[in-house]
């Protein structure tokens, strides 16, 4: 169940081969996290990003998006798959793409060349961290959100 078999070639979908992804355990205090097993050229599909369609959660992980005038959330809960362990980073190694297919939007987490043995991360975006009493905990140099309490 809540797997994609519309993709059959990509990693995570109904296919016998496990994705060469691995759920790791962060030291710094970010509970897991996915590592790549193997390098992902930039432009590869990792996985694709499955969840409860919702919406009119608060202060709970999901990602927001619109169809035309339509806004909807996707929670990962324990209903998603290997996707929701990525975590943020403000220097982020892969990005999420939408698109329609077949008058459904999917969401596919992309490489943006990802080494292997290395901690795959999404910029989660300013929509996520507003209102979020969250700090960001990437480390990056680059960290949009460093030493803020309430984003």
């Amino acid at each position: 169940m809540n797997c994609c078999y519309c993709f059959p070639s990509l990693f995570g979908c109904a296919t016998l081969t496990p994705p060469p992804v691995q759920i790791f355990r962060t030291p710094n205090g970010r509970n897991n996290g996915l590592m790549a097993l193997c390098a992902f050229e930039r432009g590869a599909a990792v996985g694709e990003f499955v969840g409860v369609i919702t919406k009119g959660l608060q202060d709970v992980d999901v990602m927001e998006n619109t169809t035309g005038s339509t806004r909807y959330q996707i929670w990962q809960g324990r209903q998603g798959n290997f996707t929701r362990f990525v975590n943020h980073s403000c220097n982020a190694n892969a990005q999420y793409q939408r698109f329609t297919w077949l008058g459904t939007q999917r969401i596919i987490l992309v490489s943006k060349g990802i080494e292997a043995g290395t901690e795959i991360t999404v910029d989660y975006s300013d929509k996520y961290w507003k209102g979020l009493d969250k700090k960001c905990l990437c480390g990056e140099k680059s960290c949009r959100y460093k030493g803020k309490g309430n984003h």
